[in-house]
Formats: C-alpha cells, structure tokens, sequence
C-alpha cells in the first residue's frame, strides 16, 4: 500500500471511530520526544513546524484554544493509529479481525504532500442538515487538506441541526474540535496542521494579507471582529467567498477530485491522459456502478487509471488540482446549490 493512499484512507476511518470526544496532548509519543507543553491555561497546535527547512510562524495561544483541563497528563496520548476494539470495552482483536478495515502502517505517520505549505490553506462551510452529513463534507475536506498540503481552517462554533436541541444550560454551538480527536491526528501527522477560524482571520485577514479576488484589493473580515463563535455566519462566509478561490466545478455529483502526484506539470497532463483514454475505451467499457467492481474492488495501492475507473460512477468529468488552484493562498469550499462535498460519501478524491 502507498503511504500516501494509506496515510489518507486510515485518516478517513478513524475519524468516524473516535469522533465522540476530546482527550488532549502529551509530551511523549511512541518514545518520540514532543515539545512540552506550557503553563498558561491554553496552548496550541502544530506550532513549530518548518517547510523547505524555514521556520513557519508559531501559531498563537488562539490557534485551538484547548482548556488547561484537558491536557493530558504525560503517557496519556490517545493514539489515532493502533486503534484497538478491545481498549473500549469492546471485543478482542482476533473477534474483530475480519472486521477491521484499516492497518496501522507507522510510516504513514510521516506523509506530507509534494505540495505541503503551511502557509497556504482551505476554508469550508459545515454541510446544513444533520449531523452525518455534517460529518462526511468535514472528513472529504479534512482529506483534501492533507492531500492538498494545506492548512484547515476550523469553521467557527455554530448550532448544528438537533444538536442544540433541550432546555437547560448545556452548550448549544460546537466546533469539530468538540467531536474529533483533532490535536491527536495533528500530532501523529507531520503534514498536517489544523488552526481555528479566529487564528487564521488575526494572521491573514486583520494583516491585510487577503485580497477581493475581484478588485485585488486588501480586505478585511467583516467589521474588524475575528472571533465569530455563536455569531451569524452567513456574514464571515459571504467575506470568505470573496477573497478564497472555490474550484468551479468541483461538484462531487459530476465529478471526482484528482490529486496529482507532484507540482510536476506533466503529472497533471498524466491525469488527464487517463481521463481522456477511459473514456475513448482503451481500458474497455465504461463501468457500470451498479455491476462493476462489486466484490471485486480495485486495490487501494492499485494502478492509477484503474482506481479512476472504479471511481468514475456515473462522473463524466475529472478536477484536476493544476497550477493555477495549487498557487492560490486560500481555497474556500461554499455550500450551496451547486457546490456540496457532502453529496455523495467518500469516493470523491482520487491521489495520483
């Protein structure tokens, strides 16, 4: 298996299996030494990280503000990778064998995309219906991210569908961070970075470092305010619209995102080769969704042309992630008629 599909698809699995909670950081990982953590009653994420050897800008005590409550006492890191039934009052491994779907490959630890820039990131707006939905748009994007190299931004805490529902004092607007063991994926993963909405609006926006796309004038978020937790979001989403580019296109009914293997040019003229050749019947018949591959998957270490077969469905179209959306600073993924990346579930994103 490829570290870089393996790395991507465990991701996927894993968030379904441990978003419930929020169990926070440690100073040792495997015997892998891990910055200290600090005193103060918040800390971060992701600080420290370097890109062709320069040293990236440390996020601020606001980048995922993790109360001083839940940091975890030294040998207490919840694992994402080596998840075991067992470990939660379920059954052993060897009756959950057959079951389990993903391998706990070590090595996937240390991918990071040909295109890895921490300053560079995607912005989203969380699906509107229920929570699965919810779920899915935010495990497509958090993979895209990783596949991309690019920061994610945290959407700010906002009520979520029947979430909110009951009287009572308890908390009515959520953040993925109340659901997901973020700060373990970040950890485990060294091309992985993770910063909240406040954070990234205080380092880009308040700085002038966003630009209309339009007039390619600076523009600042909405009224100055860069925390919108509890607020109306459809104001901070209409700003992030306006200086994100969306991949026209990249609707996952029609099509499939295809992530080339290198900043290589020609990697991307490759993905459109196969594309083309599927397509004029050099690989035989277009496939047929409801009879193709049924008990017969395509190997997620397989040939490239062959897993885009199998991922075609009913798709004619192939997004291809070229130069000109791998040079934008800030890709923002919209929810709205025509743009829904919780459409369909996950065969969605293709890694060359």
């Amino acid at each position: 298996m490829s570290n870089s599909t393996a790395a991507l698809i465990i991701i996927f699995f894993l968030l379904i299996l441990t978003g419930i909670s929020n169990i926070f950081i440690v100073h040792k990982l495997d015997g892998i030494e891990v910055p200290s953590l600090p005193s103060n009653p918040t800390t971060t994420l992701n600080a420290n990280k370097k890109v062709d050897n320069k040293q990236v800008p440390e996020p601020t005590k606001d980048a995922l503000k993790i109360p001083s409550h839940k940091v975890m006492a030294e040998g207490d890191h919840h694992p994402i990778a080596g998840l075991s039934c067992s470990d939660h009052g379920g059954p052993d491994d060897e009756s959950t064998s057959e079951m389990v779907f993903w391998s706990d490959i070590p090595s996937d630890s240390n991918y990071k995309s040909p295109f890895y820039d921490p300053e560079k990131y995607i912005t989203f707006e969380p699906d509107g219906g229920g929570w699965n939905n919810i779920r899915m748009a935010y495990e497509t994007i958090l993979v895209l991210s990783h596949a991309m190299g690019r920061t994610l931004v945290l959407p700010p805490e906002k009520k979520m569908y029947l979430l909110g529902k009951g009287g009572g004092d308890h908390k009515k607007d959520f953040s993925f961070n109340d659901f997901f063991h973020l700060d373990s994926i970040a950890m485990e993963h060294e091309g992985f970075n993770i910063i909240t909405m406040e954070e990234f609006l205080k380092r880009k926006g308040m700085t002038g470092q966003l630009k209309d796309l339009q007039t390619g004038e600076a523009l600042l978020p909405p009224k100055g305010m860069t925390d919108w937790n509890g607020k109306n979001l459809g104001t901070i989403f209409d700003y992030l619209r306006k200086v994100g580019k969306y991949p026209e296109g990249w609707n996952p009914s029609t099509c499939f995102a295809a992530i080339p293997s290198s900043k290589d040019p020609r990697a991307v003229d490759e993905l459109q080769v196969m594309f083309d050749d599927i397509f004029a019947g050099k690989y035989g018949p277009i496939p047929d969704p409801e009879k193709d591959f049924v008990n017969d998957p395509v190997p997620v270490d397989g040939e490239p042309v062959h897993r885009m077969r199998e991922m075609l469905s009913t798709r004619d179209k192939i997004c291809i992630y070229d130069k000109s959306l791998q040079d934008e600073q800030l890709l923002h993924f919209k929810v709205d008629h025509s743009a829904k990346v919780s459409e369909v579930s996950y065969p969605f994103i293709l890694i060359q």
